[in-house]
């Protein structure tokens, strides 16, 4: 049989054999339905994270988002445990956070991380119950743990790479794959933890317009309101539904206040006090190094080098 497609036709088709007898049955089964995918080397037609593309060159199934119908996304699969073809069995096995594989997915656990919910480690900044607080000021809230900040192309390219597709799959293929696989994560189970409504602050009951961001050593999330805040007003700070870098979420909200001063503060923070002393000479090689600053200072910007 000779079958010709357009170029638009995708999906899933019932094929009908017919002779002077009659006709084979309409009701789509294993035995047939023909999948037509997108040769685009973007598409991924089971939505489970990986183009149809690399699917077939990694030889899993691009029509269903499970090859072993395990209950496993295959893209899920791949970026956690790099074991193509996803054999059978996977989901059953003990992750390294005690858990099985398929707990973590359901929990929307990273698997290879413990399981610790993550919990605000104070002093808040401001600290709770501050006052005089500059009305231009960012809240800041520091965690006891590294926080959940999204996959990276990096690492998802990794992943992509990290399975034998053949010396004929090109390098564009594999970094849309990569591309497909990291929006994916991030759109489905991992993604950053810094979004609205994490941290809030509060004027009588009502959210700030602000922004969440991560800091860069992944233990704060620091709230920047749109506008400068009021004069001499309370605010309440909230915090919620936080995960750290394993998915866990906070064990329970947290909740400070604190209150603004009558105008913003624009002058730069300096360091006034070191130790050891400029051009110091001679000084042990344990020496603890030691900066006082003239203001409080963003704990946020002060992340590991």
């Amino acid at each position: 049989m000779t079958l010709t497609l357009a170029s638009t036709a995708v999906g899933s088709f019932t094929v009908i054999a017919t002779n002077g007898s009659g006709s084979t049955s309409s009701i789509p089964t294993t035995s047939n339905t023909l999948n037509i995918v997108s040769a685009d080397p973007f598409a991924d037609s089971d939505g489970d994270g990986l183009t149809n593309i690399y699917e077939s060159a990694i030889t899993t199934n691009f029509v269903a988002p499970s090859t072993p119908t395990d209950g496993l996304p295959d893209g899920w699969a791949l970026y956690y445990t790099s074991a193509p073809p996803l054999s059978a069995g996977l989901a059953g096995q003990t992750a390294p956070n005690g858990l099985t594989y398929l707990q973590s997915f359901q929990q929307g656990l990273n698997p290879l991380l413990p399981t610790v919910a993550p919990q605000v480690s104070l002093p808040v900044y401001p600290a709770s119950g501050a006052t005089n607080y500059p009305t231009n000021g960012v809240i800041v809230v520091r965690f006891s743990e590294a926080l959940q900040s999204g996959v990276n192309l990096t690492s998802a390219q990794n992943a992509i790479n990290a399975a034998s597709v053949g010396s004929g799959f090109s390098a564009s293929n594999a970094a849309a794959a990569a591309q497909v696989l990291q929006g994916y994560l991030n759109r489905t189970c991992c993604g950053t933890t810094a979004v609205p409504g994490t941290v809030l602050v509060l004027q009588n009951g009502k959210p700030v317009a602000g922004n969440v961001y991560l800091s860069n050593d992944r233990m704060s999330l620091t709230f920047a309101p749109k506008q400068f805040l009021s004069a001499s007003t309370l605010y309440t700070i909230s915090v919620q539904n936080v995960q750290d870098a394993g998915g866990h979420i906070m064990a329970q909200p947290f909740t400070s206040t604190f209150t603004t001063g009558s105008s913003p503060k624009f002058s730069n923070s300096g360091a006034q006090f070191t130790n050891p002393v400029n051009q110091a000479t001679g000084m042990d090689i344990n020496t603890v190094i030691k900066l006082e600053f003239s203001s409080p200072v963003n704990p946020a910007t002060l992340g590991r080098a």
